[in-house]
């Protein structure tokens, strides 16, 4: 599976893609600009992106941008999961919306779920 990690912040990228990397088959790619050209290019090709949607809330205007369109799951991530910013998120077009502090927990079983045939 390809996976595209994207957002603004370099370390949290770096982490992302050194977690998701540990995982047998994912080929996982970091991408600081999605709207630069051959980024865009690169997101074409990805199974899954995970988005961190840090400053809030701009990184809602990404996240509309990408799910529209599109049928590749996003899975965003935020500071504080509050319920009014995961339900944001949902709304946006995220398939899961996590917070940071639970990403080494949940993040692998939210892109597996995202990426699962559901009936």
């Amino acid at each position: 599976m390809r996976i595209i990690v994207t957002g603004a912040s370099a370390p949290v990228r770096q982490g992302l893609h050194l977690l998701l990397s540990a995982v047998d088959g994912w080929h996982v790619e970091q991408l600081r600009d999605v709207d630069h050209r051959a980024g865009r290019a690169r997101l074409r090709r990805a199974d899954l992106l995970v988005l961190d949607l840090d400053p809030w809330p701009n990184g809602l205007t990404p996240l509309r941008r990408l799910a529209l369109g599109r049928g590749t799951p996003i899975v965003a991530l935020v500071t504080s999961a509050t319920e009014a910013r995961v339900r944001d998120a949902l709304r946006a077009g995220a398939v899961a919306c996590l917070a940071k502090e639970r990403v080494a927990e949940d993040l692998v079983d939210a892109i597996v779920s995202a990426t699962s045939p559901h009936p």
